[in-house]
């Protein structure tokens, strides 16, 4: 075994990083002459293509680091051998990473792999391409959360890279991927969804005209939700022998690689297979290394890009966004129509992203195509390639050949919320790939339903249906003996989701929910790409209540629930619900007839007779009329409690029954208000329906006062007349909609007026607005 380079000692700087570089070198030549009896080195041309590093907290100071890797297929090492035909690693197999130098693992304290190879799970192989692509997930226990305040650094490194590339500074060097570990400020790095070979096009341009194209390398936290960075970690260099320029530029808000670049030289290709018969060049290789930064956090990738030479087009990936100068070249209508393609066309990173849900399936479809050749080869078969799948995602066989599409479904567990990137290539039969188009989508928590306004509607009421804030504290008033509709509309950001409607508790006396219906079109925020839009991800379910007869005053709080199904992986997780209360109030001393009622009707109804329900409607010219439906009536009027009032007195007073006043006034069944052990006090307001046979003078002096109560619509200010002193003349109840005798006023001057106009007494009167 034998040192040439030290990963990682770029890290090392003064006499704490001299003496760091000292360990590790020591560290190094014990660990290979430790294997030198059972595992050597071995250096049989250069074999690295690609790796990229990730890491999350497992617990405490545990850290899961995963690196993905690509290697030359046919590096003739013991440790590469696999299981394919010719003896080389297939997907499944497990190899053991070796080279010149060790390819290993350095965690920034001191630390490093050791005992035995680093392994690589294969998941992917190319025989024609001549790679095996896998992943290593090694643990490590950092001692603290950092290194004294500053990131611990994690590396990954060795040799030496592939041959056959124009970076001259790359070719058969080593490589050295790294990423920074700060436990105090997340528990994810950030992550690079990069592929090991960009298939670029040739976009045939003049060197005095430089063409230009582009591709995209995502970059996100795996939270998703937060803007991670990409750039470049070292400058691109090109070819020194020719005077093709290469300019190269990053946007790191969408990770987009720009290249101007002139015709593609043919001394510029790839060099491997060159002296084979009948050979032609692969392309241009160049090595790229970026970075993705989010806060103190910062990970590592370095992947391959080839310039094609042939000028014959490559695969593309139906409706991908169009790269600069690479027109994107359609293949016909009716090839596309054949494949069935939903209308939806897919949505492609970072232009949108997909929004997913625990237990909710995210779906599109991928199609790819070659454009004919020019030798009029239109027999090409066109495959997709697909890396980063979530875990459980599935991706369907292919239909058609060329196009051909492929249906992506993945439904989401708990364990996965954040944001999931993959990405797709088109192949076809020649080995030709397009250039990577990746799809993100974002998974969240299951969200709980939402209620819009509720539509408030009384039976026969002129004002129609009007809409009631469910969060606001207006109450619905309900009049008696009228119907009253109080519809809820539900609904659910996750549009695939089912909402129900119910309420908690039993529902007052007269009061049933109606049948739920679907509402699709009540949904506020419709999800345009839904795959399968539910039939009931939003709905609307009616609260018919019928008060009775003796419920005015009465005040209850309703609270509708909307819930949806339950959410996770499989259905595992629990539903959401969402509680929402209104509180109802019943007005007092209004009744809403049914048809052709006679006032007789009503009175028997409150115990009394005609003649005390005419007197207190002034606006009925005959008692013998008949009343159309929904038309309210007074069947009482409302009082003013003073200081000294009981209701054995006021029963006494105004010839009635302490019986009927709870009749007509049902809150005083219920608890008392808060700070206070009775409803009976100064300047609360009762129903009674006098009986001026039995009851006392209606002169009597009383701090209060009897008067015409308020209609129960609209809502809004109410302007009330009320006595500067002891009055025995009844006060008028005003609205600037209508009042007890017909007259409409249309301001508090007016009011006031005509209460001064009936006590016939001035300074007796004072508007006073107040809310209903």
């Amino acid at each position: 075994a034998h040192i040439s380079r030290v990963p990682g000692a770029h890290n090392l700087s003064s006499s704490v990083g001299a003496m760091k570089h000292i360990k590790l070198l020591l560290l190094l030549f014990l660990l290979e002459n430790s294997h030198s009896q059972l595992e050597q080195l071995e250096f049989n041309g250069g074999h690295y293509r690609f790796a990229n590093i990730r890491w999350k907290r497992v617990s405490g100071n545990l850290v899961e680091f995963t690196v993905e890797s690509a290697w030359r297929r046919d590096y003739s090492s013991t440790y590469f051998q696999g299981s394919g035909k010719d003896g080389y690693a297939i997907t499944g197999d497990i190899v053991q990473l070796n080279g010149e130098q060790w390819p290993m693992m350095t965690f920034g304290d001191d630390t490093m792999t050791g005992g035995q190879f680093m392994k690589l799970t294969v998941e992917a192989y190319s025989v024609s391409e001549n790679w095996i692509y896998g992943t290593t997930v090694i643990t490590h226990r950092y001692a603290t959360p950092n290194n004294h305040g500053l990131a611990w650094i994690a590396t990954f490194s060795g040799c030496c890279k592939v041959s056959p590339v124009n970076n001259l500074d790359s070719r058969d060097q080593p490589w050295s991927i790294t990423s920074s570990v700060d436990l105090s400020v997340d528990s994810y790095s950030p992550r690079i969804a990069a592929a090991p070979v960009y298939s670029l096009p040739d976009t045939n341009a003049s060197a005095s005209s430089p063409g230009t194209v582009d591709w995209v390398v995502p970059a996100f936290h795996p939270a998703g939700r937060r803007a991670v960075t990409l750039s470049f970690a070292n400058p691109l260099t090109v070819l020194t022998s020719t005077a093709t320029p290469v300019t190269a530029t990053v946007d790191g808000a969408t990770g987009r690689i720009r290249l101007q670049l002139a015709g593609v030289a043919w001394v510029e290709s790839a060099e491997s297979n060159w002296a084979l018969p009948g050979a032609v060049p692969l392309g241009k290789f160049y090595f790229v290394k970026v970075n993705a930064t989010l806060g103190p956090h910062f990970v590592q990738a370095e992947f391959l890009f080839r310039m094609e030479l042939r000028n014959e087009p490559i695969p593309r990936i139906l409706y991908a966004p169009p790269h600069s100068d690479f027109p994107p070249l359609p293949p016909s209508d009716d090839a596309i129509a054949a494949l069935g393609l939903p209308a939806l066309k897919p949505r492609f990173y970072p232009n949108a992203t997909y929004q997913g849900y625990p237990g909710f399936p995210v779906m599109y479809t991928i199609a790819g195509y070659v454009p004919p050749y020019s030798d009029g080869n239109t027999m090409r078969v066109v495959g997709l390639g697909v890396k980063d799948m979530p875990r459980g995602a599935r991706l369907s066989t292919m239909r058609g050949t060329n196009p051909a599409a492929a249906d992506f479904e993945w439904v989401p567990c708990l364990d996965q919320i954040g944001m999931a990137v993959t990405c797709f290539e088109a192949v076809e039969s020649g080995g030709n790939a397009s250039i990577s188009e990746c799809i993100a989508a974002q998974v969240d928590p299951e969200p709980a339903p939402l209620f819009t306004l509720a539509a408030d509607y009384t039976a026969n009421d002129p004002q129609g249906v009007l809409s009631h804030d469910m969060n606001g504290s207006i109450p619905v008033l309900v009049t008696l003996g009228a119907t009253k509709l109080y519809t809820v509309t539900a609904y659910d950001i996750n549009c695939q989701d089912s909402v129900a409607i119910g309420v908690l508790g039993t529902l007052p006396a007269g009061a049933e929910l109606l049948a739920q219906e679907s509402a699709l079109a009540a949904n506020p925020r419709p999800d345009p790409y839904c795959p399968r839009v539910s039939a009931n991800s939003a709905v609307r379910r009616a609260l018919q209540w019928i008060a009775p007869t003796y419920s005015g005053g009465m005040q209850r709080q309703i609270c509708f629930t909307a819930t949806d199904q339950p959410g996770g992986c499989g259905g595992a997780g629990g539903a959401n619900a969402t509680v929402q209360c209104v509180t109802f109030q019943v007005v007092k001393c209004r009744y809403s007839v049914g048809n052709e009622h006679q006032l007789a009707e009503v009175a028997y109804l409150y115990n009394t007779n005609w003649l005390q329900i005419w007197k207190m409607n002034p606006d009925l010219r005959h008692p013998d009329y008949m009343l159309f439906r929904g038309q309210t009536i007074y069947i009482g009027r409302l009082y003013t409690i003073g200081a000294s009032d009981t209701l054995a007195g006021l029963a006494s007073r105004y010839g009635t029954s302490i019986t009927s006043l709870y009749h007509l006034n049902n809150e005083l069944l219920d608890p008392a208000p808060a700070n206070t052990t009775t409803w009976i006090v100064p300047g609360y307001t009762l129903c009674i329906i006098p009986n001026s046979c039995t009851g006392q003078a209606q002169g009597e002096a009383s701090q209060g006062g009897l008067y015409y109560p308020l209609p129960s619509k609209p809502q809004g200010l109410y302007y009330t007349s009320q006595p500067a002193a002891a009055t025995a003349t009844p006060l008028q109840a005003c609205t600037s909609n209508s009042n007890t005798n017909g007259v409409m006023y249309a301001s508090a001057a007016a009011c006031t007026a005509q209460c001064l106009n009936l006590a016939g007494t001035p300074g007796i009167c004072s508007a006073v607005a107040s809310t209903v």
